[in-house]
């Protein structure tokens, strides 16, 4: 059996910038608009959302963001 090591497991920060890349694609695909992709990630910050949008790498891990983003992916 094969068991990962924890430097092979994803640090918050990680799975957030994969994350984000991920749902601007699908939101994009949707045509969603800007207001509605913040409903979705759950932020009112908009000077947060577009540094998250111009540059996910920006992003530090947030659970409640990466759990809305997981139910985005899921669908």
């Amino acid at each position: 059996m094969n068991i990962a090591s924890h430097s092979e497991v994803p640090h918050a920060d990680q799975l957030m910038h994969v994350g984000l890349r991920a749902f601007f694609n699908i939101a994009a695909a949707w045509g969603l608009q800007p207001d509605q992709e913040m409903i979705l990630l759950g932020t009112s910050d908009l000077p947060m959302f577009h540094a998250w949008k111009q540059n996910p790498i920006s992003a530090t891990g947030n659970t409640e963001t990466l759990e809305r983003i997981s139910f985005i992916l899921g669908i």
